[in-house]
């Protein structure tokens, strides 16, 4: 007999830990929620007392007090349950605060990661719930140590009645059912908040890598900024020295094409007033590196050196021939068909049979045909009141009308006309009066050797 008793215990003992294994649960009632621990000795009361209970149905008096002593003990389970309950609160302060630690620490760098900031607030808000729900739990347990006290009241006073006890059990077990479902959705509730606040904290441990490696990304774009900028400073003082040469550069070259203009026996002053009604359209005889130097120029230098660029396109500075000698002069001379005095109001240029003869200057055809003694012969305006003539041609490439370029081919050299061998006589007229073609031809050279 005592060998089966030995036997018996220890198997008991090991069911009854397996079937009451402490519990902690949250009880969610009317928006708040209440913390509460179920430890192995309270449930083990708890259907101690609900075997009792049935037990004072059947043998009375003696039944209440062992239901009495389970009371008790359940008094107990439930003070040694509130002080886990505020243990665990203080914990979860300490945690909070420690959490607020971190937040504070991260605030000192808010201005590099304000999302951090944000996300900080968020935690704190969550950690601040949570400890609101661990006090409602406290309150809870509170509320139930206060309820299981009401139970005994009544349990005492079922003892004076049997069958007011035996009703009161009934309730009391009732309650007890429902004790069970509320625990058992507590218990769901804190597993779930758990998991959130695992969550939160790998979150939070993430957006604290992810600040270390921004910071370690603005201390590197620091020193590349701080590199850029003495580059940028030593490239700006090499761009104002070059500006400065430029524009040296580009008032010698406005000077000496004002003196290449002053060749021809224009008035320079009087083009440029012509010049300001014409849009500039560039030229073949201006260097490049003269009009990147115009950042150097003040207004007034890049105004006149605007206008200068139009005349010195227009100006014909060049012979109508590319391989030429020249046969007649401009001016008095004997006149070579009947030996007396005479004013040539060109030049004559011969060149190899067959030349083609070239525009000197862009324009626009205004005669393309026959004219007299001219022979075959092509005028072309050239704008500033600057025309050119080309006479005595074989035949003509042109129409009155055509734009020609520089150096367009407008016909070939001949002998149509008055006149005594192939050769193009060639005229400058500047407002319908004769130049001498020579002059153009020699500021033409000046502006080449530039």
């Amino acid at each position: 007999m005592r060998m089966a008793m030995h036997t018996f215990r220890p198997r008991l003992t090991t069911t009854l830990a397996r079937l009451f294994m402490p519990r902690e649960v949250l009880v969610r009632t009317n928006g708040r929620i209440r913390y509460v621990t179920l430890s192995q000795r309270s449930q083990m009361a708890g259907a101690g007392l609900l075997l009792v209970l049935i037990g004072w149905l059947t043998i009375g008096s003696l039944g209440f007090a062992i239901q009495d002593r389970r009371l008790a003990g359940t008094e107990d389970a439930l003070r040694l349950a509130e002080a886990a309950y505020r243990d665990l609160a203080a914990g979860m302060v300490a945690r909070a605060q420690g959490n607020r630690a971190i937040a504070a620490r991260s605030e000192s760098d808010a201005a590099t990661d304000r999302a951090l900031a944000a996300f900080e607030r968020r935690l704190a808000a969550e950690l601040r719930a949570s400890e609101s729900a661990f006090a409602a739990a406290a309150e809870r347990g509170a509320a139930l140590a206060e309820e299981a006290s009401g139970l005994r009241v009544r349990l005492l006073a079922a003892q004076r009645s049997q069958a007011r006890m035996a009703q009161g059990a009934q309730t009391d077990a009732g309650r007890l059912a429902e004790m069970a479902e509320r625990l058992a959705a507590a218990q769901a509730d804190a597993a779930a908040l758990g998991a959130q606040l695992d969550e939160s904290r790998q979150a939070l441990a993430a957006a604290v890598q992810q600040r270390d490696t921004l910071q370690a990304s603005r201390a590197e774009l620091s020193e590349q900024v701080t590199e850029l900028e003495q580059r940028l400073s030593q490239v700006q003082s090499a761009h104002d020295s070059l500006v400065e040469q430029l524009a040296a550069r580009a008032r010698d070259e406005l000077e000496e094409a004002e003196e290449t203009v002053a060749l021809t026996g224009l008035d320079v002053d009087s083009l440029l007033r012509q010049a300001a009604r014409m849009p500039g359209q560039g030229g073949p005889f201006i260097p490049a590196e003269v009009a990147r130097a115009r950042g150097g120029l003040d207004d007034a230098e890049a105004e006149r050196w605007e206008r200068l660029r139009v005349v010195l396109r227009t100006l014909p500075l060049t012979a109508p021939l590319d391989s030429y000698q020249v046969t007649g002069k401009f001016g008095e001379r004997m006149d070579p068909l009947n030996g007396e005095p005479a004013i040539h109001e060109g030049v004559d240029f011969i060149g190899p049979l067959r030349s083609p003869v070239l525009s000197t200057a862009p324009g626009r055809v205004v005669f393309a045909g026959r004219k007299g003694s001219y022979g075959r012969m092509v005028e072309i305006d050239h704008g500033l009141g600057i025309r050119t003539r080309y006479a005595h041609l074989r035949s003509i490439a042109v129409k009155v009308g055509d734009k020609v370029e520089f150096r367009q081919k407008i016909g070939i050299m001949g002998n149509s006309g008055r006149s005594t061998g192939t050769h193009v006589h060639y005229e400058v007229l500047v407002n319908g009066k004769p130049k001498d073609p020579i002059n153009f031809l020699k500021a033409g050279g000046n502006v080449l050797k530039g």
